[in-house]
């Protein structure tokens, strides 16, 4: 199950600020990661939303760290976008038992990184 919160996306607007959720065609109201989804979920991942998210004990965490999009012009926020897609796309494959060569395949990606992106999310991040 993957869910996103975009509940810190735009506090006031600058007139270089994009959503990047816009970039995607999600131009919905932010969605609030409720108690729900979160036990719903085998792994929580967050981008920074600190208290703002609800934590339970026996939940995993993980707590990706990204370059903050604010006052950056729509093409370095459509790279931070990319990559943000594609490590959630090797997760999820990972956690579907694809192997690293089917991962680098299926997105394009370099073997090297996806081990790498995978040994990172392994231990925490």
């Amino acid at each position: 199950m993957v869910r996103h919160d975009r509940t810190g996306a735009g506090h006031g607007i600058h007139e270089q600020t994009v959503d990047p959720a816009a970039l995607t065609g999600d131009t919905g109201p932010p969605k609030v990661l409720t108690t729900e989804a979160v036990q719903a979920s085998d792994v929580v991942i967050t981008m920074g939303c600190g208290d703002a998210c609800p934590v339970f004990p026996g939940e995993q965490y993980r707590d990706w760290k990204l370059d903050d999009p604010a006052g950056q012009g729509v093409d370095v926020v459509r790279l931070i976008r990319d990559r943000l897609r594609l490590r959630a796309q090797v997760v999820l494959h990972a956690a579907r038992g694809r192997s690293n060569a089917r991962i680098a395949r299926e997105t394009g990606l370099h073997l090297d990184t996806v081990r790498e992106w995978r040994g990172r999310f392994a231990v925490g991040g």
